[in-house]
């Protein structure tokens, strides 16, 4: 049996997607506002494979770059939804 542990960062996001979700099935924000906060998301800066050049990068170097570019992608999202479900709270 294999037990994954999720990573705070994901289980926070998730739990704010959630709130968001759920204040729209409630009905105390409309859908055009949820997928206007949606569509507005931070993006997530991508890497792939043919980004690094093999021959002249330090792999696990590189590896650990992009954990931290992950997180900080993680992070920024955290703190967008923070912010607008804030501002919607002050705006009910």
């Amino acid at each position: 049996m294999e037990i994954r542990i999720p990573d705070p960062q994901h289980v926070m996001l998730d739990a704010l997607h959630q709130e968001v979700d759920r204040l729209a099935d409630s009905g105390k924000i409309d859908t055009d506002t949820v997928q206007y906060l949606y569509e507005n998301e931070p993006e997530s800066i991508v890497f792939f494979g043919e980004d690094l050049d093999h021959d002249y990068v330090d792999m696990e170097e590189a590896m650990e770059t992009i954990r931290a570019v992950g997180e900080r992608d993680l992070q920024s999202k955290i703190d967008y939804w923070v912010t607008a479900l804030e501002r919607l709270k002050e705006e009910a």
